[in-house]
């Protein structure tokens, strides 16, 4: 509200009407900078309690709604600010949290049908899990480490 308020200000002077004691275009950058600062804290603030709550929800499901919950609340804060870098950077670990989240939940399908001696379907769910995550747009090295347990895993029921 204050950089709207000064950004008004300044077009007036801008047309050449004085605004008062210091000129409101020298205070925008600093305001819009430690708005920036807050939006980001604030951010930080909502990933901290949501990781909190992932780590208490009952499924993955209810994992990804509460991350997905942030996505949204993060672009709302991204659309806010000035430089959206830092935000995307939070907005980027809450991504791979929801990837990890399906990938996880994926896993755990196909080892349970390792647990009931059904490879067939084993390999089909490691091999869709496979797909999943290189379609992902997770780091690349943490797309590698899984992937290269995955490969195993398919390698190996391949084999029987």
């Amino acid at each position: 509200m204050v950089v709207t308020n000064l950004e008004a200000l300044a077009k007036l002077e801008g047309r050449g009407i004085p605004t008062g004691d210091a000129p409101a275009s020298e205070s925008i950058k600093a305001r819009k900078a430690e708005r920036d600062a807050l939006l980001f804290e604030t951010a930080q603030k909502a990933l901290d309690d949501a990781l909190a709550q992932v780590q208490a929800a009952p499924s993955p499901e209810a994992k990804s709604s509460l991350l997905n919950t942030l996505l949204l609340q993060l672009a709302e804060f991204k659309a806010k600010a000035e430089d959206p870098g830092p935000l995307s950077a939070v907005e980027r670990k809450v991504k791979d949290s929801v990837i990890l989240i399906q990938l996880n939940l994926d896993l755990e399908k196909a080892q349970d049908a390792e647990r009931r001696k059904d490879f067939k379907a084993a390999l089909r769910l490691y091999e869709e899990a496979l797909t999943c995550l290189k379609a992902s747009d997770m780091d690349a090295a943490s797309r590698a480490k899984h992937a290269l347990k995955i490969n195993g895993k398919v390698k190996e029921l391949k084999a029987r």
